[in-house]
């Protein structure tokens, strides 16, 4: 038998019996933990409409002989909705009280007893009496001051709060779901939920074995698209944030349903339970499932609209939407239609673009990058959507903001990047009279002035403020500070190199981004075009950035 998944409202539950196995933990839900489910039907109960319900977590059980449930996952949930029911029967006259469900414990059978009457004078025998009495008294407090609403909150209990029922395998071993559950292994995600209802015996009417090979044919295929979805290169194309799935597949469920942020936890299951109960096509619905997903495929595999709809979704553009439009249009028709969303993101000129409105900064320098690779036809690369959002690129100057570095230690650091970067040696002890007379006079005037600083055990604030400004005047940095928040000096960089930055003048931002280059991190084309100078006509002076290099850039 398959796993079996439905909605049952709390009144359905009241036939059954219920058992707790032996590897299962007793009653331990606090005070909070009681007070947030009453408030949260409490809530549901004031603002529902007329056909809305409230959901609970999945209970997970397994039937055994005589009709009985073992209860895998969801006995403290069972427990406390029978604490709720008991609050109400005792108020009512015994021919006026209703049947509850039954719910006994495998090792611990007084506790059954105990929980069918509650008697406070018992309460400190045992670890679960306690906790059963502490959830009554919640229970009880809660009500004090709500009498009037006791039917009003039973009603919506008992008809408007529903539990997600998954009955596992006969064949299942217990335990071993019981600790994946536990360990987060298989949550009961909407994605899970949902493949139970795909793969529930009564979905085909057809003989037994050819109801296996459909099962099986689409768990293989379900597998398939979550191993697609899995690689990151993919998933951050079609999905703007780090993953909130612990199965991917789920985001397809949610963009096919329109589940919206303020939606329920379980709301795209619920619409697929609800589409389920009405003589579905069991084929036609995977295949529009696959369908949905194969279009992204074809997207990403086509270098054009990979870079068109990968920038769109990047910059906050809902791929639902694209795949709405997508579905009205031919392929030419549809690039045309991606033109005219990339164009509603560009709502600034060039010469309102400044560090201040940085949100369309970044977009224009994204949308640079990824139209640079579109125009090189015999390239084949593609720009890293999964890097972009996972290292947080950001904006970065190419000359250096004026600011003050003020620890000793840091002036440290940033005097010898300089040392570095002319010298090719890390630490100013590797410098001679031999070295430096074997440097061009420019360089060895910087290393000279720099390494006699750092021989100092104090580094002064009139010491370092008066070489950090011979050093800005050496570099064109720091004295001019006209244009330096416009796009003429700003380009992307990832948020790891960006740190590093800090102060650092011109050739050591170049020297450090050729050396990440060089090492295989990837830096993005066009920030890599700023530090080699491919946009300056002609390049020269690869010390300073120019107000004529700005431009060129620009």
């Amino acid at each position: 038998m398959q796993n079996n998944v439905g909605l049952l409202v709390v009144n359905d539950l009241l036939k059954e019996k219920f058992i707790v196995p032996s590897y299962q933990r007793g009653y331990r839900w606090t005070e909070r933990q009681v007070l947030e489910l009453l408030q949260d039907i409490e809530d549901f109960r004031n603002k529902s409409e007329r056909d809305e319900f409230y959901c609970l977590q999945p209970i997970v059980v397994k039937k055994q002989p005589n009709n009985v449930w073992e209860v895998i996952d969801g006995q403290q949930r069972l427990t406390t909705i029978y604490i709720v029911l008991t609050y109400f029967n005792v108020r009512l006259a015994e021919q006026f009280q209703k049947q509850l469900y039954s719910i006994s414990y495998e090792t611990r059978p007084d506790s059954a007893l105990f929980l069918k009457s509650i008697d406070p004078a018992k309460k400190d025998d045992n670890i679960d009496f306690h906790f059963i009495s502490r959830a009554l008294d919640t229970v009880t407090k809660w009500f004090h001051d709500k009498q009037n609403l006791v039917n009003a909150f039973e009603d919506a209990l008992l008809n408007k709060v529903k539990v997600i029922w998954y009955e596992v395998e006969n064949d299942a071993e217990s335990i071993d779901i019981f600790t994946r559950i536990n360990m987060g292994k298989i949550p009961l995600t909407n994605a899970e939920l949902i493949k139970a209802l795909f793969l529930r015996r009564g979905n085909f009417d057809q003989p037994l074995d050819q109801v296996k090979l459909k099962q099986m044919q689409i768990a293989t295929e379900w597998d398939g698209i979550e191993y697609a979805l899995q690689d990151d290169n993919f998933w951050f194309f079609i999905h703007d944030r780090p993953a909130p799935y612990d199965t991917r597949i789920e985001l397809i469920f949610d963009l096919i349903k329109g589940k919206r942020p303020t939606d329920d936890q379980y709301n795209t299951f619920h619409k697929f339970n609800e589409e389920f109960g009405s003589n579905v096509n069991i084929d036609e619905v995977w295949k529009g499932i696959k369908d949905y997903f194969l279009t992204f495929r074809d997207w990403y595999q086509d270098p054009i609209l990979y870079h068109m709809v990968g920038y769109l979704v990047t910059t906050g553009t809902n791929i639902a939407y694209l795949k709405n439009s997508a579905a009205t249009r031919n392929k030419t028709d549809f690039i045309e239609f991606l033109k005219l969303e990339i164009k509603k993101t560009m709502r600034v000129s060039l010469d309102e673009l400044t560090w201040a409105n940085k949100q369309a900064m970044r977009n224009t320098l994204l949308l640079f990058n990824i139209q640079t690779l579109l125009d090189n036809h015999l390239s084949y690369i593609r720009f890293p959507f999964d890097r972009y959002k996972k290292e947080n690129w950001d904006l970065e100057h190419i000359r250096s903001r004026q600011s003050e570095i003020k620890n000793n230690d840091d002036r440290r650091r940033w005097l010898r990047a300089i040392v570095e970067c002319f010298s090719g040696k890390a630490s100013e002890d590797e410098i001679d009279d031999a070295f430096l007379n074997g440097l061009e006079e420019f360089e060895r005037t910087v290393i000279t002035d720099v390494v006699s600083l750092l021989r100092e055990k104090i580094i002064s604030d009139d010491q370092f403020g008066t070489l950090y400004k011979n050093l800005a005047g050496m570099f064109g940095e720091g004295t001019d500070n006209d244009g330096e928040d416009d796009i003429s000096n700003l380009t992307l960089l990832d948020a790891t190199t960006n740190r590093s930055y800090k102060n650092d003048f011109f050739p050591i931002k170049r020297r450090k981004i050729i050396g990440r280059d060089s090492d295989g991190t990837f830096v993005p084309l066009c920030t890599k075009n700023v530090f080699l100078k491919y946009y300056s006509r002609p390049p020269k002076d690869l010390y300073r950035w120019s107000k004529k290099d700005a431009a060129d850039y620009r």
